[in-house]
């Protein structure tokens, strides 16, 4: 089963002006990275017969620009080329590099199914010169969806909590980016 981005699953963040941040945000992903496709078969019993296609690149991008587009007061750009870097206050390239799920029928006694998600996310920080400034690594842990008893299409649970994961990454790194001793953005369940 193949699942993709879907920009309902992003929050929007109603900021104000003076919330922003001033400047141009650039999501910066090569092409190789920007066409990723992960595998994989759920980590449970349940459900091992779907095999999920994550076209991990496209989320990624999608999240990301979708994100930094409401933070940023002059917007964002997307580029798979790291050209004309001076304009951005930030260039970020943005990357899934784990990936696992599961359908978890056990936590309910088997009478429903709690969707979960672990994924590991890797934000790069780079200067005008492509220079990487700042590296930042993320691990969400199990991330538990809506728990369900029927659902006719499971994978797209999956899905959700997959973008919603990946925005809060986004979010962590500008927070510590630009706000390290006061978080500015905060992103509820």
């Amino acid at each position: 089963m193949k699942t993709g981005y879907n920009p309902t699953y992003v929050k929007d963040m109603a900021l104000a002006k003076n919330e922003k941040i001033e400047g141009r945000a650039l999501v910066y992903m090569p092409k190789d990275e920007l066409e990723q496709i992960i595998s994989a078969k759920p980590t449970s019993f349940t459900g091992q017969a779907l095999t999920l296609e994550v076209p991990s690149g496209e989320i990624v991008k999608g999240v990301s620009v979708k994100t930094l587009d409401n933070i940023f007061l002059d917007g964002v750009d997307f580029s798979s080329r790291a050209e004309n870097l001076e304009k951005y206050k930030l260039i970020i390239k943005p990357k899934m590099v784990s990936f696992e799920h599961e359908y978890n029928a056990l936590k309910n006694l088997g009478f429903a199914i709690t969707p979960q998600v672990r994924i590991g996310a890797e934000m790069l920080v780079l200067n005008s010169k492509n220079e990487v400034v700042d590296r930042k690594y993320y691990e969400s842990g199990n991330i538990d969806g809506e728990t369900y008893m029927i659902n006719l299409q499971p994978t797209e649970a999956i899905n959700k909590i997959l973008h919603q994961s990946l925005q809060k990454f986004v979010i962590k790194a500008i927070n510590e980016i630009y706000y390290k001793d006061k978080p500015m953005f905060i992103i509820g369940n």
